[in-house]
């Protein structure tokens, strides 16, 4: 029996080769019927060819079966989920989770993407011009790496500084470890290399992640509202204010 998963290496060529040949048997089939009713053939042959054709039948169903599988679960259509949810779930919940937050008496949050390119994603918030965090994510396909690069000037008391956020990792048992002090230009996006706070998170995903629209949308709120509670302790050392 065929191994579901071997499915996702048929190539385009190879699938295109059986489509005809399935094809080119069924109506080889229908024709061969078609001339024993027409020529009266005996009963028998009749009915062997009609067994033949619902066989070619069901055959060419299965197969439709197979080559929507296969396409939808290839390395092309994984990369092109991975990029979809980089650059626009992640992108779309950042711009919820602080919509509602905007208010002329407190200062602006904008959180955007930086930079995208195969399966990692880089986002900045800014609160009025200052950037207060940088989150790294890597998404390979079961699991969602990510790092978030917080002000280095709070790395010796970042467990008091960000406490409420570490909490929330920890009631839904996702767990966070601080790589402590790190320099970074972010491959050149940066005018000068900063020193960030480092707080590493990794989550395990289903295997059908990438084609389940409920999951996407659920981790891609996670993030954003990381970030954003990141972001808002960031503020509170600073300023003293939550947003």
């Amino acid at each position: 029996m065929i191994d579901g998963k071997n499915l996702l290496f048929i190539s385009s060529r190879q699938r295109i080769a059986i489509s005809l040949l399935l094809g080119a048997l069924l109506a080889a089939c229908i024709v061969a019927l078609a001339i024993a009713f027409h020529r009266s053939a005996s009963s028998e042959l009749i009915q062997s060819l009609t067994d033949l054709l619902k066989l070619l039948l069901t055959s060419t169903g299965v197969w439709g079966l197979i080559v929507l599988y296969a396409s939808a679960n290839s390395h092309e259509r994984i990369e092109k989920e991975t990029e979809a949810f980089l650059k626009k779930d992640v992108v779309r919940a950042l711009q919820r989770v602080t919509s509602p937050h905007r208010s002329p008496r407190k200062p602006k949050v904008r959180l955007s993407l930086l930079h995208a390119w195969a399966n990692v994603g880089i986002y900045e918030a800014h609160v009025a011009e200052n950037r207060y965090a940088v989150a790294w994510c890597r998404l390979n396909v079961n699991q969602i790496s990510t790092v978030f690069m917080l002000p280095g000037k709070y790395a010796d008391r970042f467990e008091e500084v960000y406490d409420a956020t570490l909490k929330g990792f920890s009631s839904d048992n996702v767990t966070a470890k601080s790589f402590g002090l790190q320099t970074h230009d972010l491959s050149g996006l940066l005018k000068k290399p900063e020193r960030f706070l480092e707080i590493f998170v990794k989550r395990s995903l289903a295997s059908d992640f990438l084609f389940d629209a409920a999951a996407r949308t659920a981790l891609a709120n996670s993030l954003a509202g990381d970030l954003y509670s990141f972001i808002n302790e960031t503020t509170r050392a600073e300023t003293g204010h939550t947003l």
